[in-house]
Protein backbone atom coordinates (compact mmCIF):
# COMPACT_ATOMS: atom_id res chain seq x y z
CA UNK A 1 0.00 0.00 0.00
CA UNK A 2 2.71 2.57 0.97
CA UNK A 3 6.58 2.23 0.79
CA UNK A 4 9.16 4.29 1.42
CA UNK A 5 10.71 6.62 -1.01
CA UNK A 6 14.36 6.46 -0.71
CA UNK A 7 16.76 8.22 -3.26
CA UNK A 8 18.57 12.04 -2.89
CA UNK A 9 15.87 14.41 -2.05
CA UNK A 10 17.44 17.81 -2.61
CA UNK A 11 17.12 21.68 -2.18
CA UNK A 12 17.93 24.74 -5.30
CA UNK A 13 18.23 28.33 -4.27
CA UNK A 14 18.55 31.28 -6.72
CA UNK A 15 21.74 31.65 -4.13
CA UNK A 16 23.69 28.68 -3.58
CA UNK A 17 22.10 26.52 -6.74
CA UNK A 18 21.38 22.32 -5.78
CA UNK A 19 22.30 20.93 -2.36
CA UNK A 20 21.11 18.06 -0.01
CA UNK A 21 17.95 18.92 1.68
CA UNK A 22 18.70 19.48 5.65
CA UNK A 23 15.88 17.95 6.27
CA UNK A 24 15.61 14.40 4.46
CA UNK A 25 17.94 13.14 6.54
CA UNK A 26 15.72 12.77 9.63
CA UNK A 27 12.47 12.26 7.83
CA UNK A 28 11.17 9.42 5.79
CA UNK A 29 9.01 9.93 2.49
CA UNK A 30 6.13 7.27 1.89
CA UNK A 31 4.26 7.52 -1.07
CA UNK A 32 1.33 4.54 -2.66
CA UNK A 33 3.08 1.92 -3.79
CA UNK A 34 2.76 0.96 -7.27
CA UNK A 35 0.78 3.95 -7.65
CA UNK A 36 -0.64 6.55 -5.15
CA UNK A 37 -4.08 4.94 -5.68
CA UNK A 38 -2.70 2.36 -3.65
CA UNK A 39 -3.47 4.07 -0.44
CA UNK A 40 -7.07 4.53 -1.44
CA UNK A 41 -7.21 1.25 -2.42
CA UNK A 42 -5.77 -0.54 0.53
CA UNK A 43 -8.35 1.55 2.90
CA UNK A 44 -11.05 0.62 1.15
CA UNK A 45 -10.28 -3.42 0.79
CA UNK A 46 -13.42 -4.97 2.03
CA UNK A 47 -15.28 -1.82 1.74
CA UNK A 48 -18.25 -1.67 -0.29
CA UNK A 49 -17.33 0.93 -3.07
CA UNK A 50 -18.96 2.84 -6.04
CA UNK A 51 -16.99 4.18 -8.59
CA UNK A 52 -17.30 6.46 -11.48
CA UNK A 53 -20.72 7.93 -10.14
CA UNK A 54 -22.73 11.00 -9.21
CA UNK A 55 -24.50 10.48 -5.80
CA UNK A 56 -27.81 12.59 -4.92
CA UNK A 57 -27.73 13.21 -1.32
CA UNK A 58 -31.69 13.29 0.04
CA UNK A 59 -32.81 13.25 3.85
CA UNK A 60 -33.82 10.23 4.89
CA UNK A 61 -37.37 9.65 5.18
CA UNK A 62 -38.49 9.20 8.93
CA UNK A 63 -35.33 10.01 10.59
CA UNK A 64 -31.61 11.16 10.56
CA UNK A 65 -29.37 10.41 8.17
CA UNK A 66 -29.70 10.26 4.19
CA UNK A 67 -30.50 8.31 1.15
CA UNK A 68 -28.19 8.56 -2.07
CA UNK A 69 -29.07 7.69 -5.77
CA UNK A 70 -27.43 7.37 -8.97
CA UNK A 71 -28.36 10.25 -11.69
CA UNK A 72 -31.08 8.00 -12.63
CA UNK A 73 -32.48 7.46 -9.05
CA UNK A 74 -31.95 4.35 -8.30
CA UNK A 75 -30.45 3.71 -4.73
CA UNK A 76 -27.40 3.41 -3.77
CA UNK A 77 -28.08 2.72 0.26
CA UNK A 78 -29.18 4.90 3.37
CA UNK A 79 -26.37 6.75 5.50
CA UNK A 80 -26.07 8.21 9.02
CA UNK A 81 -23.49 10.47 8.34
CA UNK A 82 -22.57 12.51 4.73
CA UNK A 83 -19.16 13.97 4.77
CA UNK A 84 -17.53 16.04 2.55
CA UNK A 85 -14.12 16.83 1.58
CA UNK A 86 -14.21 18.78 -1.20
CA UNK A 87 -15.68 22.52 -0.06
CA UNK A 88 -15.97 23.67 -3.55
CA UNK A 89 -18.11 20.85 -4.49
CA UNK A 90 -20.38 21.20 -1.56
CA UNK A 91 -20.40 25.05 -2.25
CA UNK A 92 -21.04 25.76 -6.13
CA UNK A 93 -22.21 21.80 -7.32
CA UNK A 94 -24.56 20.72 -5.20
CA UNK A 95 -27.87 21.46 -5.64
CA UNK A 96 -29.26 18.43 -3.56
CA UNK A 97 -28.06 19.74 -0.68
CA UNK A 98 -30.17 22.13 1.37
CA UNK A 99 -28.33 25.51 1.87
CA UNK A 100 -30.30 26.34 5.01
CA UNK A 101 -29.31 23.38 6.68
CA UNK A 102 -25.69 23.06 5.70
CA UNK A 103 -25.50 27.22 5.97
CA UNK A 104 -23.27 27.01 8.86
CA UNK A 105 -21.00 25.08 6.69
CA UNK A 106 -20.74 26.55 3.34
CA UNK A 107 -20.93 29.93 4.64
CA UNK A 108 -17.55 30.10 6.39
CA UNK A 109 -15.77 27.33 4.15
CA UNK A 110 -16.65 30.22 1.24
CA UNK A 111 -14.72 32.44 2.90
CA UNK A 112 -11.50 29.98 2.68
CA UNK A 113 -9.45 31.21 -0.38
CA UNK A 114 -7.30 28.75 -2.09
CA UNK A 115 -4.66 29.47 -5.21
CA UNK A 116 -4.58 27.63 -8.53
CA UNK A 117 -2.40 25.49 -9.24
CA UNK A 118 -0.43 23.73 -12.55
CA UNK A 119 2.06 20.78 -12.98
CA UNK A 120 3.92 19.57 -15.88
CA UNK A 121 4.15 15.44 -16.43
CA UNK A 122 6.88 14.56 -18.69
CA UNK A 123 9.18 11.35 -20.60
CA UNK A 124 12.57 12.02 -21.37
CA UNK A 125 15.27 11.02 -22.20
CA UNK A 126 18.08 10.55 -20.10
CA UNK A 127 18.61 14.10 -17.82
CA UNK A 128 21.77 13.19 -15.85
CA UNK A 129 19.97 14.10 -12.46
CA UNK A 130 20.48 12.14 -9.61
CA UNK A 131 18.02 13.41 -7.27
CA UNK A 132 14.54 12.07 -6.64
CA UNK A 133 13.04 15.64 -5.66
CA UNK A 134 13.92 18.81 -5.64
CA UNK A 135 12.57 21.35 -3.54
CA UNK A 136 13.01 24.98 -5.49
CA UNK A 137 13.03 28.53 -3.46
CA UNK A 138 12.59 31.44 -5.85
CA UNK A 139 12.81 29.77 -8.87
CA UNK A 140 11.19 31.22 -11.73
CA UNK A 141 9.24 28.44 -13.06
CA UNK A 142 8.86 25.75 -10.63
CA UNK A 143 8.39 25.27 -6.56
CA UNK A 144 9.27 21.88 -6.76
CA UNK A 145 10.40 18.42 -8.84
CA UNK A 146 9.93 15.00 -8.55
CA UNK A 147 11.38 11.72 -10.69
CA UNK A 148 8.61 9.54 -10.31
CA UNK A 149 10.32 6.54 -11.73
CA UNK A 150 12.85 6.83 -8.46
CA UNK A 151 9.33 5.97 -6.29
CA UNK A 152 8.64 2.20 -5.09
CA UNK A 153 7.09 0.38 -7.96
CA UNK A 154 7.32 2.64 -10.66
CA UNK A 155 11.38 2.01 -11.64
CA UNK A 156 11.48 1.51 -15.63
CA UNK A 157 14.63 -0.34 -17.66
CA UNK A 158 14.29 1.55 -20.64
CA UNK A 159 15.77 4.13 -20.23
CA UNK A 160 12.97 6.55 -20.69
CA UNK A 161 12.68 8.94 -17.18
CA UNK A 162 8.88 10.13 -16.07
CA UNK A 163 9.27 13.38 -14.03
CA UNK A 164 6.52 15.83 -12.18
CA UNK A 165 7.17 19.64 -11.98
CA UNK A 166 4.86 21.23 -10.40
CA UNK A 167 4.81 25.30 -11.25
CA UNK A 168 5.56 28.28 -8.69
CA UNK A 169 2.90 30.30 -7.59
CA UNK A 170 4.38 33.05 -9.50
CA UNK A 171 4.37 31.40 -12.70
CA UNK A 172 0.81 30.22 -12.43
CA UNK A 173 -0.31 33.88 -11.62
CA UNK A 174 1.51 35.17 -14.68
CA UNK A 175 0.04 32.10 -17.09
CA UNK A 176 -3.75 32.63 -16.05
CA UNK A 177 -3.02 36.29 -16.20
CA UNK A 178 -1.98 35.70 -19.88
CA UNK A 179 -4.99 32.99 -20.57
CA UNK A 180 -8.07 34.89 -19.37
CA UNK A 181 -9.91 34.28 -22.44
CA UNK A 182 -9.15 30.57 -22.51
CA UNK A 183 -12.21 28.42 -21.46
CA UNK A 184 -11.75 24.91 -21.72
CA UNK A 185 -9.67 22.61 -19.68
CA UNK A 186 -8.12 20.65 -22.95
CA UNK A 187 -6.82 23.71 -24.33
CA UNK A 188 -5.27 24.98 -20.57
CA UNK A 189 -3.50 21.34 -20.53
CA UNK A 190 -2.07 21.88 -23.78
CA UNK A 191 -0.78 25.67 -23.11
CA UNK A 192 0.92 24.66 -19.82
CA UNK A 193 2.25 21.41 -21.68
CA UNK A 194 4.18 23.93 -24.35
CA UNK A 195 5.28 26.74 -22.22
CA UNK A 196 6.30 24.82 -19.27
CA UNK A 197 8.61 21.64 -20.86
CA UNK A 198 10.94 24.57 -22.02
CA UNK A 199 11.80 25.52 -18.48
CA UNK A 200 12.28 22.28 -17.56
CA UNK A 201 14.59 21.68 -20.03
CA UNK A 202 16.22 25.00 -18.96
CA UNK A 203 16.17 24.17 -15.51
CA UNK A 204 17.89 20.93 -16.41
CA UNK A 205 21.03 23.02 -18.70
CA UNK A 206 21.22 25.42 -15.47
CA UNK A 207 21.97 21.90 -13.06
CA UNK A 208 23.12 20.02 -15.48
CA UNK A 209 25.53 22.56 -17.52
CA UNK A 210 24.73 20.34 -20.51
CA UNK A 211 22.05 19.88 -23.07
CA UNK A 212 18.32 19.73 -22.31
CA UNK A 213 16.76 16.08 -22.68
CA UNK A 214 14.65 15.16 -25.45
CA UNK A 215 11.06 15.03 -24.42
CA UNK A 216 9.53 12.28 -25.69
CA UNK A 217 6.00 13.06 -23.48
CA UNK A 218 4.96 16.42 -21.88
CA UNK A 219 1.07 16.68 -20.13
CA UNK A 220 -0.21 19.76 -18.84
CA UNK A 221 -2.85 19.77 -15.16
CA UNK A 222 -4.53 22.21 -13.23
CA UNK A 223 -5.86 21.82 -10.16
CA UNK A 224 -8.80 25.16 -9.75
CA UNK A 225 -8.30 25.03 -5.92
CA UNK A 226 -4.96 23.60 -5.12
CA UNK A 227 -3.76 25.07 -2.23
CA UNK A 228 -6.20 26.50 0.61
CA UNK A 229 -4.24 29.73 1.39
CA UNK A 230 -6.20 30.19 4.76
CA UNK A 231 -8.08 28.13 7.52
CA UNK A 232 -11.69 27.29 7.89
CA UNK A 233 -12.62 29.87 11.01
CA UNK A 234 -11.32 28.00 14.17
CA UNK A 235 -13.67 29.49 16.49
CA UNK A 236 -15.84 26.89 14.66
CA UNK A 237 -14.39 24.02 14.10
CA UNK A 238 -11.02 22.39 15.39
CA UNK A 239 -9.63 20.09 12.72
CA UNK A 240 -12.79 19.06 10.80
CA UNK A 241 -16.62 20.03 10.92
CA UNK A 242 -19.88 17.82 12.73
CA UNK A 243 -22.87 18.93 12.71
CA UNK A 244 -24.45 15.70 14.36
CA UNK A 245 -28.49 17.36 14.05
CA UNK A 246 -28.08 17.37 10.18
CA UNK A 247 -26.23 14.22 10.62
CA UNK A 248 -23.26 16.44 8.16
CA UNK A 249 -19.48 16.33 8.44
CA UNK A 250 -16.54 17.93 6.62
CA UNK A 251 -12.75 17.33 6.89
CA UNK A 252 -9.59 18.73 4.71
CA UNK A 253 -6.37 20.52 4.63
CA UNK A 254 -8.23 23.69 4.88
CA UNK A 255 -8.94 22.71 8.51
CA UNK A 256 -5.45 22.09 9.36
CA UNK A 257 -2.08 23.58 9.67
CA UNK A 258 -0.85 22.08 6.17
CA UNK A 259 -2.92 23.75 3.92
CA UNK A 260 -1.80 21.91 0.35
CA UNK A 261 -0.19 18.89 1.50
CA UNK A 262 -1.49 15.36 2.22
CA UNK A 263 -0.68 15.69 5.81
CA UNK A 264 -3.18 18.10 6.37
CA UNK A 265 -6.19 16.29 4.83
CA UNK A 266 -4.94 12.97 6.79
CA UNK A 267 -4.97 14.52 10.16
CA UNK A 268 -7.99 16.08 9.43
CA UNK A 269 -10.07 12.83 8.14
CA UNK A 270 -8.87 10.73 10.71
CA UNK A 271 -9.70 13.00 13.61
CA UNK A 272 -13.63 13.12 12.25
CA UNK A 273 -13.43 9.28 12.06
CA UNK A 274 -12.50 9.44 15.62
CA UNK A 275 -15.17 11.73 16.70
CA UNK A 276 -18.10 9.37 14.60
CA UNK A 277 -16.67 6.91 16.12
CA UNK A 278 -16.61 7.52 19.56
CA UNK A 279 -19.88 9.33 18.67
CA UNK A 280 -21.30 6.30 17.72
CA UNK A 281 -20.74 4.34 20.51
CA UNK A 282 -22.09 6.00 23.28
Amino acid sequence: MAKIWEGEHCIWTARDGLAADPKAAAAKRYVGSPAMNALCKGLLEGVQTVYETRAVAKPRAGGTGWTLENQRGQPLGDFDFLICSDKTATMRHRSDLDKRVLGAFTQPASRVQSARGLALMLATTETNMQFASLLLEEHSAFSWVARDDSKPGRGRTDGVECWVAQASPAWTKRFFETHKGTRYANAIRAAVASELAPEFEALVCDITGGAGPDILCAQGHRWGAAFPTDHFDPKIADGFYLDPDAAFAACGDFFSPFPGRVEGGWISGSSLADALLQGLSH
